[in-house]
């Protein structure tokens, strides 16, 4: 029988495999000793191998157990804080802590291949990046330092920047559609004047890597974005204490859940499970994720609280094996 399990990133210095319906912890591993940070974990597409960032390199370990298995030669400048893994496996997109740098990982040789510097007079340094579908290219958000951003489409052959892109503010994340036919962009720009700060969701086509509509914005930052397996709703979770729900297929807002009023905390990662109506979330503040049920019907159910036992989680993927 198969189980649905969740494998969370829990800063600092650990992540764990949970059963995802008790939450019973499967396997936990804990980097304290030596103090390595860890920021962000993946299943390989096969789900038998967890991928983690560990300080300044990328871990390999054993799903089902969790046992080590190899560390990968060689290291970035600094803690790495976000990582992105292609489709088939073959690539591994990181930065480190100032965001400066784009390091291409291989895979199968556990080497670095390419670092590229986003670093200039104009440029900041990264604000999110990810893989395409294929493999090909690496969507790259780029901080203008005067509050503007362009997005870049980097071909990962030749390394040639072959589009850039002309968005509002910085590209906080990016998501793809299951069907791999859109993706999804959250940017955050700042209104120097009032202070204050707006999120726009963008949606965009991967077949000509064209623009489609604005589908809204938010008054506060967007922290993550998910759609749901058959890519029908698309969750945002946001730093206002709120988790916004997007039909995709008539592109419209449709929901807005409030924060948990059982807990001190605000909303900073969602993942679907395998049933397009549940859904986990996690938060700041109380080390907590809940996992709500039949999330599209009127009400929420509240099922359970879970104390990740020394820091927020920063990253969580449902699988089902």
């Amino acid at each position: 029988m198969k189980k649905l399990v969740l494998l969370i990133a829990i800063f600092t210095t650990s992540w764990q495999l949970l059963n995802a319906e008790d939450p019973d912890v499967l396997w936990t591993v804990d980097n304290t000793k030596p103090y390595l940070t860890t920021y962000e974990c993946r299943f390989t597409p096969d789900n038998k191998f967890v991928i983690a960032t560990t300080g300044k390199t990328i871990t390999k370990y054993d799903a089902l157990t969790g046992q080590f298995i190899s560390r990968f030669q060689d290291t970035c400048d600094f803690e790495i804080t976000k990582m992105a893994l292609s489709k088939t496996c073959s690539k591994i997109l990181t930065c480190d802590f100032p965001q400066h740098k784009l390091y291409v990982w291989d895979y199968v040789t556990e080497k670095q291949i390419k670092v590229i510097n986003y670093e200039s007079d104009t440029i900041g340094g990264l604000s999110g990046f990810d893989l395409s579908p294929d493999d090909k290219y690496a969507l790259v958000g780029l901080m203008d330092k005067e509050n503007y951003n362009n997005m870049i489409l980097l071909n990962l052959d030749n390394y040639y920047e072959e589009k850039k892109f002309d968005v509002k503010g910085s590209i906080w994340e990016i998501a793809f559609s299951p069907d791999r036919k859109y993706f999804v962009t959250a940017s955050l720009v700042y209104d120097t004047h009032y202070q204050n700060q707006y999120s726009y969701l963008y949606l965009w086509k991967t077949e000509n890597w064209e623009f489609v509509q604005e589908l809204g914005y938010l008054k506060y930052k967007i922290i993550n974005i998910r759609f749901s397996n058959d890519g029908s709703k698309l969750a945002c979770a946001v730093e206002n204490d709120t988790l916004t729900i997007w039909d995709m297929n008539n592109r419209i807002k449709i929901k807005e859940y409030p924060q948990n009023v059982q807990a001190d905390y605000y909303y900073n990662r969602a993942a679907f499970s395998n049933n397009k109506n549940n859904i986990v979330l996690s938060g700041y503040g109380s080390n907590m994720f809940t996992l709500y049920i039949d999330l599209f019907n009127d009400s929420l159910n509240y099922k359970y609280p879970y104390s990740s036992g020394g820091g927020w989680i920063y990253q969580m993927t449902i699988r089902q094996f």
